[in-house]
């Protein structure tokens, strides 16, 4: 099973609740041997490298006509370690992006720990942070930050 990202058009910044710092955004596509897998939401401030990059990654049905209904949300926290990534599953409680149009609600921690996606959910994770230069280039300046 190959995943490849494609990158989304540029989406505008804005700004952090808490503090007015800018926040970057970013989204794209994934496809699992050819086929649409996920869509995927990425956000980060150089203000807050401490909180890491917030990614939605939305799996399901992508064919056309299917509902949002068809689809989940998974959100997932990306920060640099002290060897390697570390990623950490988390809830819309905890996430950057709780709600979407595109999906059914995200799932909670708990639900996502046991869902049957969740490692494929890690790989995809994986080639993001890899594959979309934005966020590579920011958890590179977090881990020389740390």
């Amino acid at each position: 099973m190959a995943f490849t990202v494609e990158l989304g058009d540029q989406r505008p910044s804005h700004r952090c609740p808490d503090c007015g710092a800018e926040n970057e955004v970013t989204h794209g596509f994934i496809y699992r041997d050819t086929d649409a897998f996920a869509l995927y939401h990425g956000m980060f401030s150089r203000a807050h490298y401490d909180r890491g990059v917030s990614l939605r990654i939305i799996v399901g049905d992508w064919s056309e006509g299917a509902s949002a209904d068809s689809r989940l949300s998974f959100g997932v926290e990306v920060r640099s370690g002290a060897k390697d990534y570390e990623f950490m599953l988390v809830g819309a409680d905890s996430s950057a992006w709780p709600d979407s149009n595109l999906s059914a609600a995200m799932l909670t921690r708990e639900q996502a720990l046991v869902h049957p996606f969740k490692q494929e959910i890690f790989h995809a994770a994986e080639h993001i942070i890899h594959e979309d230069p934005r966020i590579r280039a920011f958890l590179q300046d977090e881990g020389q930050a740390a």
